[in-house]
């Protein structure tokens, strides 16, 4: 038993804090409706901050601990609180693309700031061990695992046995009763979302020493939360923390039994790094639908009602003009915009899939990296360039079949949540064994022929037949959108229910989409691959899928041809075209994203959040029911009975 004594013990702290993080993800969440993907971003900023104080302006790490945690920590509730505000009412998409965007905000804010690289930050907490049971366990290990009992124990306290967790509770189950009796909702959701931050700052806190201070390892390293939330099905705190606890036991378990078993396997080596979004993606596909917390939401497209696609023939056109042009005005950076017209292709079918079928994949890249690999593969076994290409993107077929098909029956946030989940599996589990980049670097080579007078081994020959490439995905996405398919697209979008009760096969349809937009996404990076002659797993990351999805959204919620080209040409190209650095680049996109999201379809006043009927009631999250206290109606007064000449009504009044 003592061997195993270390891993049980490492796998509780680490699963305390999982749990910690994911019981403020949890609590928020319920309150608002808003699912936080940027809860690891608050968790990184934390940090940075604490890092800031203690050991640049050299303050003792207690008071340091106490502005996180005291003034930090709740600014950032109060502005989450205000985002889920604005955020009621609208489509799902938006909803992640603005958490999203947050994420993509300090991200860029620490890159300006800091620099991309790792920053080591001091361990505060003692640093002396503690022998038990054969095992030395450091006091850093059992203060981190106290905060963290300690902290869930007294939000479970607070919610049985105060009134003010009374009023929590009620917030979730009538918040308009809650109202009647003089109670404020809206003070109620803020308290919830600066509880969420401040464990989520813990959580930063107490991670930062080991691992650094790096947003993406700190933002991954809480996302895992996501695992232990859908183990209390994204509404129980104590199943949340609970799930934690096990999901960190099982991963240390498991790493010690597959460093024994298989030392030198390099995809079973992952596995417990990945064990919470193994735990997620299958809780999310076998759990009932009806299990989870159901969020309102939109699924209207932007006018309301299903829309034949107009096309704009002279701005196509002029597209297509300025396409052909681009090599007589540029030289050196031509593979720039070679990248931006293969980023055409992915946001294409990206858009047909969230817009025009009102289903969220944050998985793209992964299809873009598929075919990647898939292109490299093929070219090295001999086969020629033009049939490579097509095989590269129907592989992405099967796979993206694979991922529909389990997920039939989710929609909005869940399918987001599996797609994303899917997206970090693929990277952290296949991308680096033999059957995708193994590790390192793949050669990838153009075709070799001239066609009308062009060498197509040359950038711009190259350039030339991805536009052509291109312009037959832009074709193929039309014909969709015009055809019985894509009217079957949008009606699945706005009532799946009614297109079966039509003799629809929405199993069809939606596998039909995933399957379009992964060949599209696929048939992306294999060309992409073909402009720096190599494929990699670099430019392919989980947190890539998330920013192409926030992109798509600041260019309007059609997918058409010119706003998957507006899109490209804003995260390709514009970055090559203004001296900025790149930190900045990341950070303006995402505060466009949040922006985006928070004037879809509406206005939104920052201090009273959405005016009154501006946002209908069937669309709101049950929490923003109503934002104020509300005194009940006065009974209407009754007519006078010796007076029927009075019109009906003339006598009542409220």
């Amino acid at each position: 038993m003592n061997e195993w004594t270390p891993f049980i013990v490492s796998g509780l702290v680490a699963g305390s804090l999982l749990g910690l993080a994911a019981v403020g993800l949890v609590l928020s969440f319920r309150t608002s409706g808003l699912f936080n993907f940027a809860h690891g971003a608050v968790a990184a900023a934390a940090a940075y901050v604490f890092y800031e104080l203690t050991e640049v302006r050299g303050m003792p790490w207690p008071p340091a601990a106490l502005v996180v945690l005291g003034v930090f920590a709740p600014v950032m509730g109060l502005l989450l609180e205000r985002m889920a505000a604005g955020l009621q009412g609208v489509r799902a998409v938006y909803r992640i693309v603005a958490t999203v965007g947050l994420l993509l905000v300090v991200q860029g804010l620490a890159a300006v700031h800091y620099g991309p690289s790792t920053i080591p930050l001091e361990p505060f907490l003692p640093q002396g061990t503690v022998d038990i049971g054969g095992t030395f366990v450091s006091y850093e290990q059992m203060i981190g695992a106290g905060i963290a009992l300690v902290g869930v124990l007294a939000l479970l306290a607070l919610f049985r046995w105060t009134k003010t967790g009374l009023r929590m509770r009620a917030v979730v189950d009538n918040p308009q009763l809650l109202s009647y009796e003089g109670d404020n909702p809206t003070a109620v959701r803020r308290g919830a979302w600066i509880i969420s931050a401040v464990f989520a700052s813990v959580t930063g806190l107490l991670l930062a020493p080991s691992l650094g201070l790096d947003t993406v390892v700190l933002a991954l390293l809480v996302v895992q939360a996501f695992g232990a939330a859908a183990v209390g099905r994204f509404g129980s705190i104590g199943l949340t923390f609970a799930g934690g606890i096990v999901i960190g036991v099982g991963s240390a378990c498991s790493g010690k039994v597959i460093g024994d078993q298989l030392p030198n396997s390099v995809f079973w080596a992952s596995i417990p790094d990945v064990a919470p979004f193994i735990v997620l993606f299958v809780l999310l596909i076998v759990t009932p639908a009806r299990k989870f917390f159901d969020v309102p939401s939109s699924n209207r497209t932007a006018s309301g009602r299903a829309v034949t696609p107009r096309v704009h023939w002279e701005a196509v056109a002029a597209l297509g003009v300025f396409a052909l042009l681009v090599p007589t005005f540029v030289d050196t950076s031509l593979p720039v915009w070679t990248t931006a017209v293969t980023l055409v292709l992915v946001f294409l079918g990206l858009g047909l899939m969230v817009w025009t079928s009102g289903q969220i994949s944050l998985a793209h890249a992964a299809f873009a990296a598929i075919g990647a690999a898939a292109m490299s593969h093929f070219l090295g076994n001999g086969l020629p360039w033009g049939i490579a290409l097509l095989l590269a993107g129907l592989v992405a077929v099967p796979v993206a079949t694979a991922v529909a098909l389990p997920t039939l029956r989710l929609s909005g946030l869940y399918l987001a949540l599996a797609t994303f989940t899917f997206a970090v599996l693929l990277q952290q589990l296949v991308y680096p064994t033999e059957a995708m980049f193994g590790g390192g670097v793949r050669a990838v080579s153009r075709p070799d022929i001239s066609l009308f007078g062009l060498d197509l081994t040359t950038d711009k020959g190259y350039y030339y037949l991805c536009v052509a490439v291109a312009a037959a995905a832009a074709g193929l996405v039309f014909g969709i959108q015009r055809a019985r398919l894509g009217r079957l697209l949008q009606a699945n979008a706005e009532s799946p229910d009614a297109v079966a009760a039509n003799g629809g096969d929405s199993t069809t349809i939606r596998t039909a989409v995933f399957c379009v937009a992964g060949f599209l996404g696929a048939l992306g990076g294999a060309l992409a691959s073909g402009v720096t002659l190599q494929a990699s797993s670099r430019g392919y990351g989980y947190t890539v899928g998330l920013t192409w999805v926030a992109v798509l959204a600041l260019f309007g919620s059609r997918a058409t041809v010119l706003r998957a080209s507006a899109a490209a040409f804003s995260l390709a190209v514009m970055p090559t075209l203004i001296e900025m650095d790149p930190g900045w680049y990341t950070a303006i996109f995402g505060a466009a994203a949040i922006t985006a999201s928070l004037v879809a379809d509406r206005q939104f006043d920052l201090t009273r959040g959405w005016g009154p009927g501006r946002v209908p009631s069937r669309l709101r999250h049950p929490g923003y029911l109503p934002s104020r206290p509300v005194r009940a109606a006065r009974p209407p007064r009754p007519a006078a009975p010796d007076d029927d000449r009075r019109p009906v009504g003339a006598g009542v009044r409220s």
